[in-house]
């Protein structure tokens, strides 16, 4: 028997982990050999029980290595440091498991649970569909964590690390234990927003391991960790674009056919805000040299030790990925007000409201208008600037990838192009209500909602709005960093 010098507990013999709190234990010595009967006893065991003691083992390492990692990462991360484990050993018994609890309880939520959709009640997307996005989610979510691993090691020195791809990998791939632990909050869609939190928990897991693993001074851990938090959305943001494209929209139900041409495009798109091949090129190159100018500004501001001066830095870093190579100042929501019409049809404008946020160099702004018939119908008009935040612009709206057209005895669904404009149209019969939107210049979204109203008024509500000189402002307030 041992004890772990940390709690006390009292474990077996041949543990490597404590079996309460997760920590490193002594190796044991050697027990002295058994009887010959024993010996032979235990010689002759079968390979399939061998087989399954070592599975068994390392499912115990694995749940004590997340117990501890997560609840006490200050404590767990000089035992991994120590540890010999290399990346394909740590990809194997413990990447590849975890990171399938979140698409796989995303698969059971979606294709057996669904979610609740106004106008539309509870759908789901169909099991082929669901396989699909759950593969791809899966495979993109473990090639993520070698990418921030590459470059967590590639940047060591930047931040007088030592580079070490094999304490790179441990790093990133244990830092995401909670968010991937948090996954499992996906069975009930709604409740996966509260993986947000274990998200967030897990930079600070990886704030915690910088110095530890990457031995780098402590005073440098932030902005490092900045700097990889940035790299990390990256990934997130092209996976999701990337995922997109193999998840249908949940709906009336039937087959939704993506663009051919849109795979690469959509992913390129959403990252810099155009397909435009050339003109993306350019945006990733300045986006690139943003993200250089921030890493210099950061080793700057960890040398003098001002860390208002790193903050501003990593602000910077975020701004170059949300903004595509370029800063991008938003229409101010006034102006976007003042684009609300007054009353259209039959409807009346009943309020106008506007806002701006922004948040780490990226910025939204947007306004919204309530109109009434004088009877039961409604609707909800919306104008969003989205030129600071363009790389959400695929995963806020993913049917602007898509070409369908589905329709039941309930109602119908479109979406492709309208104009040269990507469109969403969706229509309950039922209820009398229903949503169209266009994006225009690749920047800005209206979308109108009502409620015992027809299609053809929202249509109509949406081209009230002044699509053509929204088209002439998509490069309004934007400029190269």
């Amino acid at each position: 028997m041992s004890f772990c010098t940390k709690c006390g507990t009292q474990n077996d013999a041949d543990s490597r982990f404590c079996q309460n709190c997760g920590g490193s234990l002594a190796v044991a010595a050697q027990p002295s050999p058994p009887p010959p009967t024993v010996q032979a006893a235990a010689s002759s065991a079968t390979p399939d029980a061998t087989a399954t003691s070592s599975r068994s083992a390392g499912l115990t390492k694995l749940i004590e290595r997340a117990k501890a990692i997560t609840l006490s990462p200050n404590q767990e991360w000089p035992v991994i440091d120590t540890e010999p484990d290399q990346p394909k050993e740590v990809a194997i018994s413990y990447v590849a498991i975890l990171a399938a609890i979140g698409p796989i309880a995303a698969f059971i939520g979606m294709t057996l649970i669904g979610i609740s959709i106004p106008f539309m009640g509870t759908v789901r997307i169909g099991v082929l569909g669901g396989l699909g996005t759950l593969v791809a989610t899966y495979v993109l979510g473990v090639l993520a964590v070698f990418l921030v691993a590459w470059i967590a090691d590639a940047l060591a020195p930047t931040f007088a690390g030592q580079k070490n791809y094999a304490q790179a990998f441990k790093l990133v791939a244990y830092a995401y234990t909670p968010a991937w632990l948090a996954g499992v909050l996906n069975i009930i869609p709604m409740l996966g927003l509260l993986a947000v939190l274990a998200a967030l928990y897990s930079l600070y897991v990886l704030y915690l391991g910088v110095p530890v693993m990457m031995k780098c001074p402590k005073e440098k851990a932030l902005p490092y960790t900045a700097v990889l938090v940035v790299v990390a959305i990256v990934a997130s943001l092209i996976l999701s674009a990337a995922t997109a494209l193999f998840t249908p929209r949940p709906s009336f139900g039937g087959s939704a056919k993506l663009d051919p041409a849109s795979p690469a495009g959509a992913i390129l798109g959403g990252l810099t805000g155009t397909t435009d091949t050339a003109e993306a090129t350019k945006r990733l190159e300045a986006m690139n040299k943003s993200m250089d100018e921030a890493s210099k500004r950061m080793e700057a501001a960890s040398k003098s030790g001002d860390p208002a001066a790193a903050t501003a830095a990593a602000g910077q870093a975020m701004g170059a990925i949300f903004g595509a190579g370029g800063k991008v100042e938003t229409v101010a929501f006034q102006d976007l007000k003042a684009m609300l019409p007054e009353s259209v049809g039959g409807f009346s404008r009943t309020s106008a409201t506007g806002e701006k946020n922004a948040m780490g160099g990226a910025s939204m702004s947007s306004a919204e208008g309530r109109y009434q018939d004088g009877g039961q119908g409604s609707i909800e008009l919306k104008i969003a600037d989205m030129g600071g935040v363009g790389v959400l612009m695929a995963g806020a709206a993913a049917w602007s990838m898509m070409e369908m057209d589905r329709e039941t005895e309930s109602g119908r669904e479109r979406a492709g192009k309208l104009d040269g404009r990507p469109f969403h149209e969706q229509y309950d019969n039922r209820g009398h209500s229903g949503e169209f939107s266009v994006i225009v210049g690749q920047r800005f979204l209206i979308e109108a909602k009502g409620r015992n109203v027809d299609m053809g008024t929202l249509k109509t509500t949406v081209n009230a709005v002044n699509l053509a000189r929204l088209e002439s402002m998509k490069d309004v307030g934007r400029s190269a960093n």
